[in-house]
């Protein structure tokens, strides 16, 4: 009962790197690229004769063996030609349109012959099509194509492009993906979006920033749709008290939710915005200013926080922010956006409902998306005391080692960051502001690295619970070391509040009763998560009946909350505003 697993690949350089440490027992190379071995010969030779016998003679069939010059790729697309029903050339013609081609084995000189074939009004609508297809992030389907078709007023028919390209074009049985047969046929037209042919002979040309454009338009105008778009609670979850992977049929409910098409486009749209034209860019300044406005930006939290997307939203905003023909209070907007999914990517992915009830809250005051959430979101905590004003900035590069960095994790708070050099210490760092933070316990001041292994550290991790860090050297050896203390950010439930001098062992919230606050920042009671508090406002708890007041390390204001309104559990949607 052995699990095999049967590799191929084109010998790219980074998978030969990626595949050249692991323990592979056998391997079988057959080098279809190397067209000058006999078995490629031969295997194409009995491709051509037994696929195109009674379609052309011996003779001919043996030429394009010979054209073919060893590349399977060649002789499959030119096979196929002759399959292609839309096609009215007889098979003499694509006969000799091949073996016109100059050059032998020049797949490019196939995929030319295709596209010459074509009549001009439909090349410039297939075009546009295929833009749409190399845009894409991910494979449209039939009907993702067709409905992208629609909403940009292409006068296309999906279908027929897909018979008239049937060569190169593939429609999976099982998904309804429109397929590239081949990645040569991807670079080939990738060529084709960097600048029009010079030479005489009509060949495609796609305008790849204008479908980018069309791209952006159609994911935008699905994430607004009132119907089928970005909504409040959108999987419909009942209760704040429980992360996102305890809800038993949350898979189920995504999926019912939140439709294909809906988790692309906020998959992907802002990678679009990135990369379109100018002109789209002016025609979409609505559309933009709408979605990165509250509460239609929570809204769009709720689906990354459910499909796995807050780390491709936060680059993604970053290259849309970019862009300066957006205008500049969205471009602000953006940014905004993606410090506040920065700042709470953690929370963010492990529950959904407080992204409303704890995240906002303790974003900073000025951001727009604090101002205008809280204004829609009644029920959530107040915090009277202890916000910043701004996020912190954030430094470009951390320095500190001295050769070579190997590994680099993040906790699982998202407040930490440890690396693992050649220079045979570990070291950890704040990830909000980028300082570098020591371990006390072992007599080294705070910045220092963490010291102990007597070779390179090629890794570095966390544990779950943040108080330890692991590490593996080239020596055969793992080490741990605990790092709990008051500089990296840990809790003490048993302190006494500046504020008031009174020892508190738990925290007592209005409508839940008594709770404790564990290390990753979640405050808990009898197993159901209240609310969730960032590393700064952690350090010792106190509470007066409906206000928590939490004492930070000195350099920093106490924090103080106000649960007057505060609802969660199955209340946790009670009194927002729609």
């Amino acid at each position: 009962n052995s699990l095999r697993i049967f590799i191929t690949s084109r010998p790219d350089p980074v998978i030969e790197k990626v595949l050249e440490p692991l323990s592979i027992k056998a391997k079988l190379t057959d080098r279809l690229h190397d067209t000058n071995h006999r078995d490629n010969t031969d295997d194409i030779a009995a491709y051509i004769h037994k696929s195109l016998d009674g379609v052309l003679s011996f003779a001919k069939r043996q030429q394009l063996v010979n054209k073919a010059n060893g590349l399977f790729i060649w002789a499959s697309t030119a096979r196929r030609m002759f399959d292609n029903e839309s096609s009215a050339l007889d098979p003499e013609s694509i006969y000799d349109g091949l073996m016109s081609i100059d050059q032998p084995g020049a797949i490019d000189g196939v995929y030319d012959l295709i596209f010459e074939r074509i009549d001009q009004a439909s090349k410039a609508v297939i075009g546009e099509m295929l833009g749409m297809l190399l845009a894409a992030f991910e494979p449209l389907t039939t009907g993702d194509l067709e409905d992208l078709v629609k909403h940009t007023k292409v006068r296309g028919n999906v279908r027929a492009m897909q018979m008239i390209l049937g060569s190169i074009l593939k429609v999976d049985p099982t998904t309804n993906s429109i397929q590239f047969r081949h990645p040569t046929v991807v670079e080939y037209l990738r060529r084709r979006c960097i600048a029009p042919t010079t030479d005489t002979r009509d060949r495609i040309h796609i305008k790849i920033a204008h479908a980018h454009g069309q791209a952006a338009s159609w994911c935008l105008h699905r994430l607004n749709s009132p119907v089928e778009g970005l909504k409040f609670n959108i999987c419909g979850i009942e209760s704040s008290f429980y992360l996102n992977r305890q809800i038993p049929d949350l898979e189920a409910r995504v999926a019912n939710f939140i439709s294909r098409r809906l988790r692309y486009a906020s998959l992907h749209w802002p990678f679009h915005v990135s990369a379109m034209d100018d002109g789209s860019g002016h025609k979409l300044q609505n559309e933009l200013a709408h979605i990165v406005k509250s509460p239609f930006a929570l809204y769009w939290m709720e689906i990354l926080s459910v499909t796995g997307g807050v780390m491709r939203a936060i680059s993604g905003l970053r290259a849309a922010a970019q862009r300066q023909s957006i205008e500049t209070e969205t471009r602000i907007r953006m940014n905004d956006i993606r410090r506040f999914l920065m700042a709470f990517s953690v929370p963010i992915q492990e529950s959904t409902p407080h992204i409303y009830i704890s995240l906002l809250p303790f974003s900073p005051r000025r951001s727009t998306l604090h101002t205008e959430g809280l204004k829609e979101h009644m029920n959530a905590l107040l915090v009277t005391r202890g916000l910043d004003e701004t996020y912190p900035e954030l430094p470009r590069i951390l320095q500190g080692h001295n050769k070579d960095i190997n590994d680099v994790a993040l906790s699982p708070d998202g407040s930490r960051i440890v690396s693992g050099s050649d220079d045979m210490t570990l070291r950890l760092w704040d990830a909000e502001t980028g300082q570098p933070l020591g371990e006390p316990q072992t007599g080294q001041p705070l910045g220092e690295p963490l010291r102990g292994n007597p070779a390179r550290i090629s890794t570095g991790s966390f544990s779950p619970d943040r108080m330890r860090v692991g590490s593996g050297s080239n020596d055969n050896t793992i080490q741990i070391r605990r790092v709990h203390n008051s500089n990296l950010g840990a809790t003490n439930t048993h302190s006494v509040s500046s504020d008031h001098g009174k020892s508190a062992s738990a925290i007592f919230v209005p409508g839940v009763g008594e709770c404790s606050l564990l290390p990753d920042g979640w405050v808990q009671s009898s197993g159901r998560l209240v609310f969730w508090v960032p590393s700064p406002n952690r350090h010792g708890i106190q509470n007066p009946d409906l206000l928590l007041t939490m004492p930070t390390s000195s350099h920093l204001r106490a924090t103080h909350l106000d649960f007057t309104h505060f609802q969660c559990g199955t209340s946790w949607t009670k009194d927002f505003k729609l």
